[in-house]
């Protein structure tokens, strides 16, 4: 275990990749796929062994969403999905990951970015855009009553692809931009109150945020001036972003969906390499080394890990 931590750390010195040999990365990512049927998938993580299967089709959502993340999942097997509907609605669903089963399919607005807070088991959060606000709705999962929470008409109503939840403080973090800047914007879920701004600097995007909830970290995939991707500390009440390591990737794109793993120390990230392939990186928590990567298919939404 030790050699393994001692080569991931020289490795992402230099900016390189450990490949693990029969050790590696457990569990399953699900994600939701668009081709000639939209599927939700799973790819089964298993040493250097990744297959995937299909779990659930949906022959009648055919709509590729307007951005690509607007998953979320509980703290047991159930995934929440978000289809962009042709309408510019949302329908908000439920699979049950091992059954197969679809739970429930409410219609909704389009959720840019969904939550499931596990301290309000019946609520799934979601972030929509209309009428140049922002707004932020509580969904009851079981009947599908949608109370708005929140209406944030600042001028910052493109989206910058993340947002990530806070269950513990009941906050969610929206990345938003202006045109000419990007701020985080922290929104209390019970009162709707915005309780703190930052602005993110200019010289990295922010492709992904994820908080670790065993140790209240968060984590965010990075794009900077060079077309390098690299995982990264967040403060979502300064906005500052502090490479956790040297570990990077030359990218041409970073398509936002991510998952982290406490247990493992891993931080999962789709992203497309500088040759323009669809890739999942795998990355440590500790030492920020890219500790593996593998081919995908080229349309992965709304990834969730579970373990």
């Amino acid at each position: 275990m030790f050699a393994l931590a001692f080569v991931a750390a020289l490795c992402a010195a230099a900016g390189g990749i450990v490949e693990a040999s029969g050790a590696g990365p457990t569990g399953r990512l699900v994600y939701m796929s668009f081709d000639s049927t939209t599927t939700l998938k799973q790819i089964t993580l298993s040493g250097a062994n990744h297959p995937v299967t299909a779990l659930t089709k949906f022959a009648d959502e055919t709509n590729y969403p307007t951005w690509s993340e607007s998953s979320a999942r509980d703290l047991n097997t159930t995934y929440f999905y978000n289809f962009y509907e042709s309408d510019g609605n949302g329908t908000l669903v439920g699979v049950n990951v091992m059954t197969k089963k679809v739970l429930f399919r409410h219609p909704t607005p389009y959720f840019w970015r969904v939550a499931y807070d596990p301290t309000s088991p019946e609520a799934v959060f979601g972030l929509w855009i209309g009428d140049n606000n922002v707004y932020l709705t509580r969904v009851n999962k079981t009947n599908g009553e949608m109370v708005t929470i929140g209406a944030y008409p600042d001028g910052f109503t493109s989206p910058s692809n993340s947002a990530v939840y806070d269950s513990s403080m009941h906050t969610f973090y929206a990345f938003l931009s202006d045109g000419s800047s990007t701020k985080v914007f922290g929104m209390d879920a019970t009162t709707g109150d915005v309780v703190t701004t930052a602005t993110v600097s200019d010289d990295y995007y922010v492709c992904e945020s994820v908080r670790d909830d065993a140790t209240g970290v968060f984590y965010a995939v990075v794009m900077d001036s060079d077309s390098n991707v690299w995982l990264g500390n967040l403060n979502p009440h300064t906005g500052a972003i502090k490479a956790v390591g040297t570990g990077k990737l030359a990218a041409s794109a970073c398509d936002a969906d991510s998952a982290l793993s406490s247990a493992q120390g891993l931080y999962f990230a789709y992203v497309k390499d500088n040759s323009g392939n669809s890739v999942m990186t795998v990355w440590s928590l500790a030492t920020g080394a890219l500790v593996q990567k593998f081919d995908v298919e080229n349309a992965v939404f709304g990834m969730q890990l579970f373990e």
